[in-house]
């Protein structure tokens, strides 16, 4: 596989991600995947991932909120602040 020291890069990336979040106290349950889509062809390449990797990654939430969030997203600045400050928000309208 040509981009296997990309994956290897990002999965250690992820890791040192989790290790710093578990390591705070008030930390969330964090639940990360890294999934792959090994295709057979060029033009499959800039198909979106199938349903099945979505699927994987929802057979893991353990909660009754859940987002997917795509290698595209682009996180708004209201987003960010209430994830910087949640007391703020709650019960807000």
């Amino acid at each position: 596989m040509e981009n296997t020291g990309k994956l290897q890069h990002a999965a250690r990336q992820l890791q040192e991600l989790f290790d710093r979040l578990e390591a705070q106290p008030s930390a969330c349950q964090l639940r990360l995947l890294l999934l792959v889509e090994v295709v057979a062809s060029r033009a499959l390449l800039h198909l979106p991932p199938t349903a099945a990797l979505r699927n994987a990654a929802a057979l893991m939430c353990r909660t009754a909120v859940t987002l997917m969030v795509d290698v595209d997203l682009a996180v708004g600045v209201m987003l960010t602040e209430i994830a910087r400050h949640p007391g703020r928000w709650v019960g807000n309208k």
